[in-house]
């Protein structure tokens, strides 16, 4: 994964992070394009010890740099260009951002008939009366759903009747943080996102022309991260001008002292537009093990851009030329 990209890549799959600014009033329309750096934590030294690691080639471990003046969404469109149809489960610190419920476990689930937590039988729309709310149909997103192919992106936790809250972010301090309030001392630290497959390809040929809400196309698989720097909007997102100015105030020789960074809580704001739309298949449609599993940790802006402002400080690419290395080559 590259360490300058708002896309988050292991094993040829792909997830766009954003981070706009909050909107001003309590308007439901979706959250705008703002794609915000993601870094890979293989790639700096003297991260916090608690942040997870990649094990093994199908996962991978990032950071980004989040403030409580901005949203954060993600977007999965990227895997609607793969062969196979795409389940994603999200788990926020440890709980299901669809379900809401402690995820102990990483699997698909569809709720049919009876409530999973209380084990006992739905009243209508998968209403739980122990629970006093509706469930959802399954505790993952898909494209494989009607209209999803090129609408794949999830905004916030999942609450009453389906409506989604934004996923905005708070100090652990103000005690605001929806794992911090549900689960506690179990909660982790990163956001996490395990990717299915389905076990048989795709009938026709994924769309190459899959944007969202009239974005910029620049930033999307493809591009090259200079043309999405320049002409997105990157500084209405978590990395602006004031923190960037701050961080250049001090030097990357300070990596190794400058603390543990405040844990940040996702909370949820505003209501928007979204809805998580119901899987038409059986669970054996899909594959029974995640084909790529990335976490991200989310880290205050400031102190993000402090410790890379000068770029990785892990080198890996000391191999060179790797199998090449000593052969004379025409160039």
């Amino acid at each position: 994964m590259s360490s300058y990209s708002n896309m988050m890549r292991v094993d040829g799959l792909q997830i766009g992070v954003h981070a706009p600014r909050k909107t001003l009033n309590q308007s439901r329309r979706l959250a705008p394009a703002a794609p915000v750096h993601v870094f890979d934590t293989e790639d700096y030294k003297n991260l916090p010890a608690s942040w997870p690691r990649a094990i093994g080639p199908k996962e991978v471990s990032c950071f980004v740099g989040v403030t409580g003046d901005n949203e954060m969404w993600f977007d999965f469109n990227a895997l609607s260009r793969h062969t196979h149809y795409a389940a994603v489960v999200v788990m926020v610190q440890r709980v299901n951002a669809v379900t809401g419920q402690k995820a102990d476990h990483v699997y698909l689930e569809k709720y049919v008939g009876t409530c999973p937590k209380h084990n006992i039988g739905f009243e209508s729309d998968r209403f739980c009366p122990e629970c006093g709310f509706k469930w959802p149909a399954q505790n993952y997103i898909t494209n494989a759903a009607p209209g999803t192919s090129t609408h794949f992106w999830l905004d916030g936790w999942r609450s009453q009747d389906g409506e989604i809250r934004q996923f905005v972010f708070t100090d652990t301090d103000e005690g605001l943080g929806v794992a911090q309030q549900l689960i506690g001392k179990e909660r982790t630290a990163d956001i996490r996102f395990a990717i299915f497959l389905s076990k048989n390809p795709k009938p026709v040929s994924p769309s190459l022309d899959v944007l969202r809400r009239g974005g910029n196309p620049d930033f999307y698989p493809g591009k090259g991260i200079g043309s999405y720097l320049a002409n997105s909007n990157l500084q209405n997102g978590v990395l602006s001008a004031r923190i960037e100015a701050n961080a250049s105030t001090q030097s990357r020789a300070s990596n190794p002292t400058i603390g543990i960074p405040v844990q940040q809580e996702v909370s949820f704001g505003r209501a928007v537009e979204q809805q998580i739309h119901a899987d038409p298949n059986d669970i054996d449609f899909w594959q029974s093990e995640p084909a790529a599993v990335i976490m991200l940790t989310p880290a205050p802006a400031d102190w993000v851009a402090t410790v890379t402002r000068n770029g990785p400080t892990v080198d890996r690419t000391l191999g060179g030329m790797g199998p090449l290395a000593g052969l004379k080559g025409v160039g």
